[in-house]
């Protein structure tokens, strides 16, 4: 178990020393790694293992903890309703459906993904594609061996998400916003993301820290500035302002905008 003062007395800012070096496609997977702590109730539905493991690598190893580190959908735990995947759709249609066109757009859906996140769900990547009718529809999987009652307020949960995840998706103004070097000097210089990660610590271990105390650790240097109005007042609001939907759509475009163009290279 950590205690408060071991966690005020070892939390390393030593190593986020490289994130000055960070571009925007690496500084999105460390965000949206965090985002689900914040905006999904994701520590609720993933199992005590994986959340200690997580744990852990933000303490011991926090620039390695991106998005390719969480759990995809399908390993969480307890959540009886959730999106269907592209795995499980073209696991369905390729059992119960015979029509040419289903299967060709099925395989090529696969075949583009294959290897790289078949666990994604399928109406979020309909939508990014334009695929038919994926702005009025969406598959999901149910888990019929949970209570009624976990089973609406599982749906109550997925509901808001997806009504919130349409409207963000189209508002295109959202993506596009752009990130430029003086963003990451910023995020740097007021320390955004150890705040996120000391933040997540504190909640998931029900830790309780004042502002101050949080201002001493991520600034151990400076003694005569009010750190208690700095993280309040500053760091606070802009990490809230980061980790926002809107704000984290803008990120995974611009993030996919320089995958697609180191791909091209």
């Amino acid at each position: 178990m950590i205690l408060k003062k071991d966690l005020l007395e070892n939390f390393n800012l030593k190593l986020y020393q490289s994130l000055d070096q960070l571009d925007i496609y690496q500084w999105h997977g460390l965000f949206y790694a965090r985002n689900a702590f914040f905006n999904w109730g994701f520590s609720n539905t993933i199992s005590k293992e994986s959340k200690t493991s997580m744990l852990v690598k933000i303490l011991t190893s926090p620039l390695e903890f991106t998005v390719f580190d969480r759990p995809s959908e399908h390993s969480l735990s307890s959540t009886p309703i959730m999106d269907a995947t592209i795995l499980d759709i073209y696991s369905i249609y390729k059992q119960i459906n015979d029509e040419e066109h289903y299967r060709n757009t099925l395989d090529n859906i696969y075949n583009e993904v294959e290897g790289v996140n078949i666990d994604e769900s399928y109406h979020l990547y309909g939508l990014k594609n334009n695929l038919y009718r994926m702005e009025n529809e969406a598959f999901i999987t149910v888990d019929l061996d949970s209570t009624d009652e976990d089973l609406r307020l599982s749906f109550d949960l997925w509901l808001k998400n997806k009504r919130d995840q349409l409207k963000r998706f189209n508002d295109k103004e959202s993506k596009k916003k752009r990130f430029t070097s003086k963003d990451f000097k910023n995020w740097v210089s007021k320390k955004v993301l150890e705040y996120i990660d000391l933040n997540i610590l504190c909640n998931e271990l029900n830790i309780k820290t004042t502002n101050q105390e949080i201002g001493n650790i991520l600034f151990p240097d400076e003694f005569h500035v009010c750190l208690e109005d700095r993280v309040k007042k500053v760091i606070k609001p802009l990490s809230k302002k980061i980790l926002s939907p809107h704000n984290m759509d803008a990120l995974t475009a611009a993030a996919n905008t320089i995958q697609k163009r180191n791909e091209k290279i």
